[in-house]
């Protein structure tokens, strides 16, 4: 038994360690090839990092049971990174095939070649001698439900935004929890709480994400100014419940360029695409014979979405303007000459819908022109 604390410090202490310098940006986690394990901090290599899809598994039962113990928001922003992007590649779009690891880099001559990188598929297996990975996928997947509310003492507070119905007894009585949402491509959520007629009095607490700077609660058809300042990541709405009432909660959900620190050397000086949870990478199917060489995005640009389409459709792609380098004029790995650049239209997909459209080269960072 943890009777001094000891062993609730320790962890604590890793799981502070692991998401401040040792997790990708999609949530993955596992930067070495070689027995699958973390390196050192701010070793975060693109290219090469193992990142198997059972390691996001098992990290989204962790922040489970951290939101179990402390209820604070932050373990479901990690859940929720973890489960859009580094858990979902690992399933295709058709729910046939799977990935074991997942790259944010993959460049088909050159990885499929490399001894360091030999740990990375080239393309889903529609199964594995050690077939961990879809197992732990579906083991997840299929019990969403519960990763959603917790309900404790004081009320039911809501984790990830999900379509679903949850029943419940407080105090011997039944409450019924009703989402209605397109997220993670809308930040629209409609909460419909039903009480009963008899009053019951208890918090319905509301993650803001980690991602979002602006959001609006309307409560009843009613606005509202004074919402109170989040405690642990909640905005709590504390009152007295009867009858069926109904929570709108509208998140601003732009997209955005994200930034690593300066001491993630593979990354720093690039930027990737994200809007709300979801992290976008390009695809060199959408760019021709050219590719992705010499890609840049340009920070001033506006990003717009929309539809996809094809084995894409029912997601959102954005769209950008930036700038790809133009080709040397001579045979040299190297010159003096002052680089130059041609606008062009930029496309960026989900990162965990790559490789649904066959063969493609994919990236997630790419350096930037301001």
């Amino acid at each position: 038994m943890d009777t001094d604390g000891s062993l609730e410090k320790a962890m604590n202490k890793v799981w502070k360690n692991m998401v401040g310098k040792r997790m990708y940006i999609t949530g993955g986690i596992g930067s070495q090839g070689y027995a699958e394990r973390f390196t050192v901090d701010n070793d975060l290599p693109v290219d090469r990092g193992y990142m198997e899809t059972c390691a996001s598994v098992g990290l989204c039962f962790w922040a489970k049971r951290l939101l179990e113990l402390y209820r604070r928001a932050e373990y479901a922003d990690v859940m929720e990174r973890a489960l859009y992007n580094s858990v979902l590649v690992g399933w295709s779009l058709s729910g046939e095939e799977y990935f074991y690891t997942n790259t944010l880099h993959y460049k088909k001559t050159v990885t499929d070649y490399r001894e360091d990188s030999k740990h990375l598929e080239n393309g889903r297996q529609r199964w594995f001698r050690c077939a961990c990975c879809p197992s732990n996928i579906l083991r997840l997947v299929t019990n969403i439900q519960d990763y959603c509310l917790i309900v404790d003492s004081t009320g039911i507070y809501v984790n990830l935004y999900l379509q679903g119905q949850w029943m419940f007894e407080k105090g011997g009585k039944s409450v019924a929890v009703i989402m209605r949402t397109e997220y993670p491509y809308d930040g629209n959520i409609i909460i419909r709480v039903q009480s009963g007629q008899e009053q019951m009095d208890f918090q319905l607490g509301l993650r803001i994400p980690q991602w979002c700077k602006n959001y609006e609660i309307i409560l009843n058809g009613k606005r509202l100014e004074n919402v109170g300042k989040k405690e642990d990541g909640y905005v709590v709405l504390d009152k007295t419940w009867k009858g069926e009432e109904t929570v709108f909660l509208k998140l601003a959900m732009p997209a955005e360029y994200i930034f690593s620190d300066r001491a993630i050397w593979d990354s720093v000086g690039k930027t990737a695409l994200a809007r709300g949870p979801i992290i976008y990478c390009q695809e060199s199917v959408d760019y021709g014979t050219e590719g992705l060489e010499g890609l840049f995005y340009d920070l001033k640009s506006e990003i717009t979405y929309e539809d996809g389409d094809g084995p894409l459709a029912g997601l959102k792609v954005l769209k950008t303007e930036g700038y790809r380098l133009q080709k040397s004029s001579g045979e040299q790995a190297y010159s003096a000459a002052l680089p130059k650049f041609q606008k062009c239209r930029i496309t960026a997909i989900p990162y965990y819908a790559w490789r649904n459209r066959g063969e493609s080269d994919m990236d997630v960072w790419f350096p930037y022109r301001i």
